[in-house]
């Protein structure tokens, strides 16, 4: 798989009980070793990722969750990628393409010439929040404030967009249980 470090074990955010904390820290060390396994190259693009952080900051705010049909759930840094900014409107999405076994980036509406991709780094679990839940989600997990302009929306049009996001939520749901009721 084309990604610059690859962890396999994957860890579930959610939970904070003792195997939850073990398989972090076995995961934490497996990034250490694959951190000393790169070429010189590739360790020092790797730290310039967030100005010399910690490989585990780094780590954290940089990984993408994969899942792949032949090698299942797993965790990796794409150098390239991993460069892409936020935007909670974004004009791009990340994807892993299980055919080429590469992580890919692909337009969401038309991009002009010299325009900067946004991804969203939430995913979809930013997509039925309010404006001030996103910008907590975002402070908490990547460590800034997000400026977006989404998040720049004021007045009448902040409450129409977190409406329509209140609304998608919804929907999402609605969907997710009419599907698990015909399963």
């Amino acid at each position: 798989i084309t990604g610059f470090l690859r962890a396999v074990k994957t860890v579930s955010a959610g939970h904070r009980d003792d195997s939850a904390q073990e398989d972090w820290g076995r995961m934490l060390s497996e990034v250490e070793a694959l951190i000393a396994g790169l070429s010189t190259a590739k360790r020092a693009a790797f730290f310039e990722l967030c100005g010399g952080r910690s490989a585990h900051q780094i780590w954290k705010e940089n990984a993408f969750r994969i899942l792949d049909q032949d090698d299942g759930a797993f965790i990796a840094v794409f150098a390239r990628i991993a460069r892409i900014n936020h935007s909670c409107a974004p004009n791009c999405y990340s994807t892993f393409n299980d055919e080429a076994k590469r992580q890919a980036v692909r337009a969401l509406r038309a991009i002009a010439r010299g325009e900067e991709l946004h991804i969203c780094y939430t995913g979809s679990q930013a997509a039925g929040m309010a404006r001030d839940a996103r910008r907590a989600l975002l402070r908490r997990r990547w460590g800034f404030a997000c400026a977006c302009a989404a998040c720049g929306l004021e007045g009448g049009a902040l409450a129409a967009s977190d409406a329509r996001r209140t609304r998608i939520a919804a929907l999402g749901a609605r969907i997710e249980a009419d599907a698990t009721e015909e399963g």
